[in-house]
């Protein structure tokens, strides 16, 4: 890690702090807002994606990594590529426990079906191997389809928010970051002025404005991305 590149979240914290003049005591009360502000960074404003390998267990399930906000893609790797799954919303969730052992639930509706005319990765078709469906209560993605071996890979944005280790964030952030943590801690205090919750709130949206800017595509970029969408596609 390119430690010019990367600051910790306590830093960010910290610095919040020292402007506001707030001693440690306080520090797990800027600590809850931060996590709650750089969640919706995460979800609106940063750019990147995280990707892991999961292994399925006997009842074709994965469990979601613990900060997992919302899943892009589930597939398997192929040729350098991830061959994503077809996304099932009515796929049954329901499981039941039968002589210890938790079988998904076939009284029901569901049964097992067989396409034995499934197309191969190297041609074109409308039929998948597999399909998904995504509990986020029960932080469990339930997939449908053959028996897979080898571990699933997921693309997925994530809070940032490590639960065993430091908490990084981009360095390019930091001042985005701080003013989110300002604006929000003092919002609802009765003891600030509305001048300075007005101030407060406009350096927030300059921030955030900034940091936008800075990490917009170039028009190569533009270039490029309009280009992938006019030209034809290929083919599996």
């Amino acid at each position: 890690m390119d430690s010019s590149e990367q600051i910790t979240l306590d830093e960010v914290i910290y610095s919040a702090m020292n402007i506001l003049e707030e001693d440690e005591t306080k520090y797990f009360k800027y600590f809850q807002i931060s996590l709650e502000v750089l969640r919706d960074f995460k979800m609106h404003h940063m750019k990147g994606i995280n990707h892991a390998e999961l292994e399925m267990d006997s009842r074709n399930r994965l469990s979601l990594p613990s900060d997992c906000i919302r899943i892009v893609t589930i597939g398997l790797p192929y040729l350098g590529r991830v061959w994503t799954f077809t996304i099932d919303d009515e796929l049954l969730r329901n499981t039941t426990i039968k002589g210890g052992i938790e079988i998904r639930d076939a009284t029901k509706g569901e049964i097992d079906v067989v396409n034995d005319d499934i197309t191969g990765y190297d041609t074109a078709g409308g039929v998948n191997d597999w399909y998904y469906t995504i509990d986020y209560n029960a932080r469990t993605i339930i997939i449908s389809g053959k028996t897979i071996s080898e571990p699933v890979t997921i693309h997925y944005i994530s809070s940032g928010i490590s639960l065993d280790s430091v908490t990084y964030v981009p360095a390019s952030a930091l001042l985005a970051l701080r003013s989110a943590i300002i604006f929000y801690a003092n919002v609802y205090k009765t003891d600030v002025i509305g001048d300075q919750k007005t101030r407060n709130e406009k350096l927030y949206k300059e921030e955030i404005a900034k940091y936008q800017h800075f990490n917009m595509p170039s028009l190569t970029q533009i270039r490029d991305i309009y280009l992938s969408t006019v030209k034809q596609s290929v083919k599996r």
